[in-house]
C-alpha cells in the first residue's frame, strides 16, 4: 500500500507564492514597501516616498504637473465661490468643497450655474473664460484656445476606463487605443 503524502496539495503552495509575489510587486510599485521600510529602519532621516508616476505618452499628459503651475494667490476671496463644469467630477468637487468650507466657513460655494446642477466640462470652462465663475472642473485636458485664454489645469485625479465586449458580440479581435478613440469620436 502506497503512503499518501501529508499536507496540502501543490496547488495551494503555487497560489500562496503567486499571492505573496503579487502583493510584493504591488507594494513595491505603489511605494508602500519603501514607505514601510523607511519607517521600520529607525533612521531619523528616512522619508516616505510618493509613488512614482507612470510614464505616460505626451498625448495623454498635456497639462503640466501642479507643481509647475504658477497661481496668483494674492487675489481677494470672493463673496461667493462659484464653480461649474464636469458632471463626472461631482464627488471630487464635493470633497474639495467640504475642505474649502472648513478653511473658509464664511464664503458660500455653489457648483453648477444657475441651478446647482453642473453643466459639463465645456460649459464650465466657457463660463470661466467669460468670468461668470471662479473655478471650473474639467474631466478633459484643456484645448489650445483655453490655454491661450490663460486657463491653467491642475490635475486632482486620474480616471481609468475599460471597454468590454459581450460574449454574444461577433467581434473577437483586439482594438488599439486609436481605433477605440475613432469609434467614440
Amino acid at each position: 500500500m502506497a503512503t499518501r503524502p501529508s499536507g496540502p496539495p501543490p496547488i495551494v503552495y503555487i497560489l500562496l507564492i503567486a499571492i505573496l509575489g503579487g502583493g510584493g510587486w504591488y507594494a513595491h510599485r505603489s511605494g508602500l514597501l519603501s514607505s514601510w521600510l523607511s519607517r521600520t529602519s529607525g533612521s531619523p532621516t528616512a522619508q516616505p516616498q510618493a509613488p512614482a508616476a507612470p510614464n505616460l505618452p505626451q498625448a495623454q499628459a498635456p497639462n503640466p504637473p501642479a507643481s509647475s503651475v504658477n497661481l496668483d494667490t494674492s487675489l481677494p476671496n470672493p463673496a461667493v465661490l462659484q464653480m461649474d463644469g464636469s458632471v463626472t467630477m461631482v464627488r471630487i468637487v464635493l470633497a474639495l468643497k467640504s475642505g474649502y468650507s472648513q478653511r473658509n466657513p464664511s464664503i458660500p460655494i455653489t457648483y453648477g450655474i444657475p441651478d446647482g446642477k453642473p453643466n459639463g466640462s465645456n460649459a464650465g470652462l466657457k463660463a470661466l473664460m467669460e468670468g461668470r465663475i471662479q473655478l471650473a472642473a474639467s474631466s478633459r485636458p484643456l484645448n489650445a484656445t483655453e490655454v491661450q485664454a490663460g486657463l491653467q489645469a491642475i490635475p486632482v485625479a486620474k480616471d481609468a476606463l475599460a471597454v468590454a465586449v459581450g460574449v454574444n458580440n461577433p467581434y473577437k479581435g483586439g482594438l488599439t487605443l486609436q481605433q477605440l478613440a475613432d469609434i467614440f469620436q
